[in-house]
This record gives C-alpha cells, sequence and structure tokens, in this order.
C-alpha cells in the first residue's frame, strides 16, 4: 500500500512541459479486468491488450 502512496505522490510532482491542458473537470483512473474486456469488446478490436502471450490479468489505466 505504502507503494501505492509513494506512487500517487510521486505522478503529482512530475510535469511535462508542452501544450497547455485542455478544458476539463476530473481525471478518471480505471481498473479493468483484461480477460473480460477481451471476451466482450477487446477481440472484436484485435486489441494487443488481448495478444493470449501476454497473459494479462488486472490492468490500470490513466
Amino acid at each position: 500500500m505504502r507503494w501505492l502512496l509513494f506512487l500517487m505522490i510521486s505522478a503529482g510532482l512530475a510535469r511535462a512541459d508542452g501544450e497547455p491542458a485542455g478544458d476539463f473537470d476530473y481525471y478518471v483512473l480505471s481498473l479493468s479486468w483484461s480477460p473480460t474486456w477481451c471476451s466482450i469488446e477487446g477481440d472484436r478490436h484485435g486489441s494487443p491488450q488481448c495478444d493470449t502471450d501476454r497473459n494479462l490479468g488486472w490492468v490500470l489505466h490513466g
């Protein structure tokens, strides 16, 4: 659990130089179970996330 707190603090301190951010209200941090997503939608689109050699379980998007 400490690593998650460290990761969140580190991500907040990191700053990217470039274009200013667009106008939006919030960020989304999503945790999904890859096998279910692939069976419902990902295989149809040929997503690399659904490659059987990768054997992914939980996937974090943010």
